[in-house]
């Protein structure tokens, strides 16, 4: 992770000041802590849930929620696809 953040910061991509963690591995206890210390700038778990809970009508936990962040990020994009939404 750190090589990949370095060649990122060399480039000419603007800068990166923050990483958002997602999927289960992401629960992972003091991953955040561990990688906001070796890259030196703030990781947090997402929540993929945060925008859509008033939408959906439900309250999904943190770690529930993260869990499926790439199974909703995949549904949103096919019924984005399919102009759904």
């Amino acid at each position: 992770a750190a090589a990949i953040i370095n060649a990122l910061l060399a480039s000419s991509c603007p800068a990166i000041s923050e990483v958002i963690l997602s999927g289960g591995g992401s629960l992972l206890i003091g991953l955040p802590e561990a990688l906001t210390a070796l890259l030196h700038i703030p990781v947090r778990s997402g929540n993929p849930w945060i925008n859509t809970q008033e939408t959906i009508g439900v309250k999904v936990g943190i770690k529930t929620g993260i869990r499926f962040t790439t199974s909703c990020g995949l549904a949103l994009a096919g019924l984005r696809q399919a102009h759904i939404i």
